[in-house]
This record gives C-alpha cells, sequence and structure tokens, in this order.
C-alpha cells in the first residue's frame, strides 16, 4: 500500500475519506484506468489509513511526507543520521551535473577566504557516498567553524534543521542529460557501453542513476523556505558576479569587489581545470575528465528532433509549468518569492499530523524552537512564527492584537481550517492566546494552547524602562539564550548615546560567541527595535477571557511565590480550564528540555 500511495503523492493526487467514502481529487489525466485498478484493489487499508491519520477532509488530505530512505549502493540517506546538529551548516545539493562542485568552490573561497586544500572533498563531503562512510562522518563531526556539506538526495530524504542553510542547484535537463552520458562513459569501473540515443531515451524517464523528475519537484515544493536558495546553473554562467554576491547575502557574508574578483578568478573553469586534482574525486574518474565543458545550451547542436519532443513531452507530464519554465531557463524568481509570508518559519517540516505553530519570545527569532522540534520528532510538522521586521524590510508591529490578526493569516498558508495547534515560550506564548481568541472569534476550533513559562503582561505595568534598561535586558535576554551571561549595567550605559550602547553589546557579544563575527551595528540596531517593539506591545496588551483549555508549562526553577501568581492568573482566563506542569530547569532552559517535549506529545497526538 505504501508505493501506492507514494505513487498518488507524485502525481499530485489528494485522497481524503468521508464517512466510508474514499474521495479524491486528481489533476487531468493522472487517473489512468490501470491507476483505478489498483486504488480499488486496496480501498479498504487506505480509508483505514486515512481515518487513523485524520484525513477526513480536502483540507487535510493525504501527502508522504515522512522523511525518504534511500540505500542504492551508491548512496545511503541513513548516513545523515550520524551527522551532529547543531552547527549553522550550509548543505550544498544538486541531483547531478548541475554545478555542485563550482557551488563548492564558490561557498568555499566566500567562508574560508582561500582553496589551501588537498581535496574539496574533504573540506566538502558528500554524506551520503557509501564509500569510506566511517571516516568520512569522523570528519564531518571534526571540522570546525561552518561545514560545507555536500548532497545528491532529494529533500524529503534529507534531514530539516532550520539552523542550516541549504542550496539547491538546478541545470537545464537537456543539458544534464548529456553531461551524465559524458560523465558516466569517462568512469574508470563499469563505463557505460550504450549509445547516446538508448541512454538518452532511459533517462528521460527517470533512469538510469536518480530521477531527475522526483528530485526537482521535492525541492520544488520547499522552494518558500526562507533558508533554502534555489541556484539555476544558467545564471551562474551568464552573471556569475550576480550570483555569487546572491550566495554571500544567503549567507550572510559582506564581500567587496576585491573578494568577488578573487573568487571569480578561482572559480573559473581554466583555473579548476588547471587544479583539477583539488577537484576531481578520486578513483572515479579518467584524468581530466570530471571538470568538463562547464557551458549551457549544448543540447542545441546534439538533441535531434525526436530526442527534443520527447523531453517537452514528458517535462510537461513530470513539473508544474512554472516549475519546468524554470528548470529550462533559470532567471529571476519572483513567481514564487511571495509563496509564503516572512513571518512563517519552517522548522520541521515532515510528518502528517496537523501543524503545530509556536510564537517568537520576545527577541522576535524562532530558532530557539529547534531542540523542541527535533525532541518531538519527524512526525510532528513545526512552523515558527518569527516577528514581522526581523529581515529588516518592514516595520515591527507594536500590538499583540495585530501580531495576532498577521500570524493568523500565516499560519492559514498552510493550514486553511482548524483545529489548529498553537503555542509559545515566554511573550510568544501571550500572543498565542489572542491568536486562540481570535481564531475562536472566526469560528475556528483550538485544539491546543501551550504556554510555556509565559508570564501575565499585567505584572510588566511598571514605570515604563528607558533606552538604557531595555538594552541591558535585551543583552541579558539574548546572551541567556545561548546559556551564557551578558550583564550590561543600566546605570553605566546612560552615559552612552544608543549608537554606543549597542556598539558595546557588539562587542561583547562577540566575545562570548553569541553573535557572529559577520554581524553587523544595522543587524543589531534591527534586532533591539524588534525587542523594543514587542515590549511595548506586551506592556499595553490587557488579556481577555478564553473559551478554552490552557496548556501551563512552567519552570521548576520559577519562585513558589512566582509560580503561584502565574498559575492563577492563566487559570482565571481559561474558560476551558488550565492543565499544570512543572518542567525542570529555568526560564531559558525549559523550551530545550526533553521532559517539555515528553509533557507535550499526549496533547499533538504523537
Amino acid at each position: 500500500m505504501e508505493k501506492i500511495l507514494s505513487h498518488l503523492h507524485d502525481l499530485d493526487i489528494q485522497l481524503w475519506v468521508e464517512g466510508d467514502r474514499l474521495k479524491f481529487n486528481a489533476p487531468k489525466g493522472a487517473l489512468t484506468p490501470e491507476l483505478r485498478s489498483q486504488i480499488k484493489e486496496y480501498k479498504t487499508d487506505i480509508i483505514k489509513f486515512l481515518h487513523q491519520n485524520n484525513m477526513t477532509s480536502r483540507d487535510v488530505s493525504f501527502q508522504v511526507t515522512q522523511r525518504l530512505v534511500i540505500k542504492d549502493g551508491v548512496r545511503d540517506s541513513t548516513i545523515w543520521d550520524s551527522v551532529k546538529p547543531g552547527k549553522p551548516d550550509l548543505v550544498i545539493a544538486s541531483c547531478y551535473k548541475s554545478g555542485t562542485t563550482l557551488t563548492q568552490q564558490i561557498v568555499n573561497l566566500l567562508i574560508n577566504g582561500h582553496d589551501d586544500f588537498e581535496s574539496i572533498h574533504k573540506l566538502s563531503p558528500w554524506v551520503e557516498e557509501v564509500r569510506g562512510a566511517q571516516e568520512k562522518i569522523e570528519l564531518i563531526n571534526n571540522l570546525p567553524g561552518t561545514r560545507i556539506l555536500k548532497t545528491h538526495l532529494p529533500f524529503n530524504a534529507l534531514p530539516y534543521y532550520v539552523e542550516w542553510k541549504y542550496i539547491y542547484l538546478v541545470r537545464d535537463g537537456r543539458d544534464v542529460g548529456i553531461s551524465l552520458y559524458e560523465q558516466r562513459r569517462s568512469r574508470i569501473v563499469n563505463p557505460i557501453q550504450d549509445e547516446f540515443g538508448e541512454f538518452w531515451d532511459r533517462w528521460v524517464e527517470g533512469e538510469p542513476h536518480w530521477s531527475f523528475w522526483k528530485h526537482i519537484k521535492s525541492w520544488w515544493e520547499v522552494k518558500h523556505f526562507p533558508n533554502i536558495l534555489m541556484v539555476h546553473y544558467n545564471d551562474l554562467i551568464d552573471d556569475k558576479p550576480a550570483q555569487i554576491e546572491r550566495i554571500a547575502n544567503f549567507i550572510d557574508l559582506q564581500i567587496d569587489d576585491n573578494i568577488k574578483n578573487e573568487i571569480m578568478e578561482r572559480s573559473s573553469l581554466e583555473y579548476m581545470k588547471n587544479n583539477a586534482q583539488k577537484f576531481q574525486p578520486a578513483g572515479y574518474f579518467k584524468s581530466q575528465t570530471f571538470i568538463n565543458k562547464g557551458k549551457k545550451n549544448r543540447w542545441k547542436k546534439l538533441l535531434t528532433t525526436q530526442q527534443l519532443e520527447r523531453y517537452e513531452k514528458v517535462i510537461a507530464e513530470k513539473l508544474k509549468p512554472e516549475c519546468a519554465n524554470w528548470v529550462k531557463n533559470g532567471g529571476p524568481l519572483t513567481f514564487w518569492q511571495q509563496d509564503k509570508p516572512a513571518t512563517l518559519v519552517p522548522i520541521q517540516v515532515k510528518g502528517k499530523k496537523t501543524p503545530f505553530f509556536c510564537i517568537h519570545p520576545v527577541g522576535g527569532s524562532v530558532l530557539c524552537y529547534a531542540q523542541l522540534a527535533r525532541q518531538l520528532g519527524v512526525e510532528q510538522p513545526f512552523y515558527g512564527l518569527q516577528a514581522v521586521g526581523l529581515n529588516g524590510k518592514e516595520k515591527p508591529l507594536t500590538r499583540i492584537e495585530d501580531m495576532a490578526g498577521t500570524y493568523i493569516k500565516a499560519i492559514q498558508t498552510v493550514q486553511p481550517q482548524g483545529p489548529y495547534q498553537l503555542g509559545g515560550w515566554s511573550f510568544g506564548g501571550t500572543v498565542a492566546l489572542e491568536m486562540a481568541k481570535q481564531l475562536n472569534s472566526l469560528e475556528h476550533e483550538v485544539a491546543i494552547l501551550a504556554l510555556i513559562d509565559s508570564f501575565n503582561p499585567t505584572i510588566l505595568n511598571r514605570p515604563k524602562p528607558d533606552e538604557a534598561m531595555l538594552v541591558a535586558s535585551f543583552a541579558k535576554n539574548l546572551s541567556r539564550l545561548y546559556n551564557k551571561e551578558l550583564s550590561m549595567s543600566a546605570d553605566q550605559l546612560r552615559q552612552l548615546e544608543l549608537d554606543k550602547q549597542l556598539n558595546y553589546f557588539l562587542e561583547e557579544g562577540k566575545k562570548l560567541q553569541i553573535l557572529s563575527s559577520k554581524i553587523g551595528i544595522e543587524e543589531i540596531h534591527q534586532l533591539f527595535k524588534i525587542f523594543q517593539a514587542n515590549v511595548q506591545a506586551v506592556r499595553s496588551y490587557v488579556p481577555q477571557p478564553y473559551s478554552g483549555q490552557i496548556a501551563f508549562f512552567y519552570a521548576e526553577k520559577t519562585s513558589d511565590k512566582l509560580a503561584e501568581k502565574q498559575i492563577q492568573f492563566w487559570s482565571s482566563l481559561a474558560g476551558g480550564g488550565i492543565k499544570i506542569h512543572k518542567i525542570p530547569g529555568d526560564h531559558f532552559s525549559i523550551i530545550s528540555s526533553e521532559i517539555l517535549a515528553k509533557e507535550l506529545r499526549p496533547y499533538l497526538g504523537l
């Protein structure tokens, strides 16, 4: 049954049940007589599966989202399980023959500033390659700084971490097929003997090697994720300086013309051919054949009319029109850049369960939820709602009610109808409460409202803090997220102008390694504006009663007096009652506690 369900997913066919009736929605022509016969054969099992997973409406239909396991003799996707997360790593992904090694060199030069290495494959290993797996994992887990990891896996076979960044490379399939044929002819072991026409026919249909179409489709479905950058090989060839700058911006690096020119020279085809020993994987290919032509549109001279017609037919069947067009041509991606709001951050996207949406704390970022998402497991989709303005392009919101309305619109791009699962740590719990109230007023059900060590906002109605007090609080809050203590005296800060206060924080934060060495004063100003706006919002907010139930998780190290006040306050608002959970740790450690994840699981149906 799993095979037929996976095949239906590949064809964009939705399945759900209404009572005992199996319902579906399929693209025109997708449901062939043979496929209908297969569905009929497995109908009873499919209906049982859909009922078990609460897929009882078109809005909650079947979709294969669990992580795919691939073991094909060359790749073993489970090797990724041994790569320890936690670092801000960078993954360079492609199907094959799409400029992977070129991009590895560009990224290496951006991050490290040199190519004084013996082999780029030790600096930037192909993780799932079966050959030398054990030694490679030890190498990867001991690499210093930002690791540059290479993969040829589809997105649904990779682990996904919100802290990581992913660059996905695409090349015109007509050039890919030609380049793959030439590479496989040059293999030292088992070179192919096929004539090109025979190879082309099999490749267009998804063989040999792994399917080009399924690979691209898996990444296209997540193209809107803020930590994924789609790069087309044609654009790298046509305007490499612009693409270098685009990649640099994506990985939060600023470069000048001198650096850009150096990268241009050391990533040129001539340079990489002259230094082939640095870039060619050992033991696979004949000398000087791995770095090949490096051109685009070779298909125009090499493919016959019949071969091109077949390619056009297959690409139209396998990919959506906008995806097919971009695979062929590259160019700006404006047609999809607005697919998802900037506030919505996918943290864990695999799994068939109803998504869990968690709202940012006072600092505005949602990276604090990464560990909790991992602890809840790959069956639980997890999204964060980050503050408006965190990208530096919009003004921060200063009212809790406005935040709630904006975030509701964002989550409904993923889940149009309830029941919703909402949560929030600290300040985020207050926004989650207001979201739950607004959703109820829109006649949407809220299945769980989880407040994680959230404070009664009215206790903040003390005299308004001045800028120095806010900067001191801002510094303490950010440093504690990294289990460090950066104490800054408000009295001493008052002797300085705001720019100098934040510059002082920037310098001290870099010393403690709570701030990246690449971050500048402009980014700190923006983060402080977010913090300032959120403090203003929560100080002016008066919570109102909520008709549903609240699950309140509080830190064990909270004083008994304060804990009692918080429980009394949230109890007074919870029309559907309150459930109390004491979690080991303090206000900052609670969010990464395994006990918190364990206590949350029953609420999420895990």
